[in-house]
């Protein structure tokens, strides 16, 4: 059985488009997750969840993040991997300007969103749901204005 790449790396973008809303609405938050697409010595593949390694995300001091993150990455080989994760964003003109030293959770406009982005060797995605609470129940809402494919487009 030929297996393509490609394929794979967008059945695992739906999986862990999957499991963030699946997190969210049970849990309702999302602690950074990181996941890899790994490719086994029998050309299947495997979703693996790196454990633990996103409670070690600090946003003023990423280098321990960031050196787990390439350690696993060393380890494991992955075809693909995955940062899911709930933030805060804002959305306004950008000749409003914002504050650079003032949290975003600290704005009145302020809006809650998960984040699912994909890294491979030749392209990035970043794709953003809103969160609508209501209640326990929660919804996420695409945002495509705030969704980006491509290196180009993407920081991380």
């Amino acid at each position: 059985m030929m297996l393509n790449v490609e394929d794979e790396v967008k059945k695992f973008h739906n999986d862990c488009k999957l499991l963030a809303k699946s997190i969210i609405k049970k849990e309702g938050s999302l602690n950074m997750t990181v996941l890899a697409l790994h490719q086994k010595d029998s050309n299947s593949f495997t979703t693996v969840v790196i454990p633990a390694i996103g409670f070690l995300y600090d946003p003023e001091d990423k280098s321990l993040f960031l050196n787990a993150v390439k350690h696993a990455i060393t380890l494991i080989k992955p075809v693909a991997i995955a940062f899911v994760s709930e933030a805060w964003m804002i959305k306004r003109d950008v000749n409003d300007g914002i504050d650079i030293d003032k949290r975003v959770s600290e704005y009145d406009d302020k809006q809650e969103i998960v984040m699912v982005q994909i890294e491979t060797y030749k392209d990035t995605s970043l794709t953003i749901y809103e969160m609508i609470r209501n209640g326990k129940s929660i919804k996420l809402k695409l945002n495509e204005e705030q969704t980006q494919v491509g290196k180009d487009k993407v920081g991380g």
